[in-house]
């Protein structure tokens, strides 16, 4: 259920970071995005534009430059105008 104001073409950023909240190797794009009134810096390794419909799923892949050390990881999805959603996992 996305309200109308929100629907539309948006920038879409997808940033990894690991425990301490350091993005990982290959976050070179740089954005901004608005969460809670407060401007965020992203550091993101990829970026698309969507087209945002009142209900939808949305999928990102992409292939790390270097492997993931042993450890907890949080995937999160930005928009400009805030964080769409997040998901943490670890590896062993």
């Amino acid at each position: 259920g996305v309200p109308n104001e929100y629907q539309g073409i948006r920038p879409l950023y997808l940033v990894i970071t690991n425990d301490k909240g350091v993005p990982v190797g290959g976050s070179d794009i740089q954005a901004k995005s608005t969460v809670n009134g407060q401007v965020m810096e992203l550091l993101a390794v990829k970026a698309k534009d969507v087209n945002i419909t009142a209900n939808q799923r949305l999928s990102f892949t992409h292939d790390l430059e270097d492997r993931l050390r042993p450890g907890f990881y949080r995937v999160s999805v930005y928009t400009d105008i805030g964080l769409l959603g997040a998901a943490s996992f670890r590896l062993q």
